[in-house]
């Protein structure tokens, strides 16, 4: 690792959405620099052989060449670089760490957690994009179904905020055959009352 000076990061990842998150966290953070960003793994191996880089972010389930079996590679050849894997997919942490991966994101957590930073900032547009992307992935997740409803509510968009609200009820009910968490009924209470 390059402590002391600015850290080189590449980010690999087929999910465009993702690239964006991980830009947007990574962006601010002090002292390091992304080099470049691949939607692919096709080209990434060669850059590594060329550039000294301190850490790659590397997405897990790529359609040409499996992240795993990229990372074996990078290590191959440039050892001291650290592999940090982020996925979609809880059940390959396992196998990263006996690859020696530095970390092992689950988006899902990061996706969740930029999504709040995003709100409580004000940023109602990305956190509605987040929160959809969150969704897509795991549609019973109570934060991003929280998320949805406020920022239905913060547009002022009431009839908005009432169909997702049911239809998560909806969803969970026959899904899960559970009713809403109480924090979620307070939320959703709380929010048309403020209309």
């Amino acid at each position: 690792m390059n402590w002391g000076k600015i850290m080189k990061i590449v980010l690999v990842d087929d999910d465009k959405a993702m690239l964006l998150i991980l830009k947007m966290i990574l962006g601010k953070i002090k002292g390091i620099e992304i080099i470049k960003i691949f939607n692919n793994s096709r080209y990434v191996l060669e850059f590594i052989k060329e550039y000294n880089i301190d850490i790659i972010f590397l997405d897990i389930n790529m359609p040409e060449e499996n992240g795993m079996e990229l990372a074996k590679k990078i290590l191959e050849v440039s050892p001291f670089t650290d592999v940090v894997f982020t996925t979609s997919y809880e059940e390959y942490a396992v196998e990263a760490f006996e690859i020696y991966a530095l970390d092992y994101i689950y988006y899902l957590n990061l996706t969740v957690k930029l999504g709040r930073y995003l709100f409580n900032t004000g940023d109602i547009n990305d956190t509605y994009y987040i929160s959809k992307k969150v969704l897509r992935f795991d549609p019973f997740n109570e934060e991003a179904n929280c998320f949805f409803m406020k920022i239905f509510a913060a547009q002022r968009n009431k009839k908005s905020l009432i169909k997702h609200y049911e239809n998560y009820v909806k969803m969970i009910e026959k899904e899960l055959g559970v009713c809403p968490e109480t924090a979620i009924v307070d939320l959703y209470e709380k929010l048309v009352k403020s209309f």
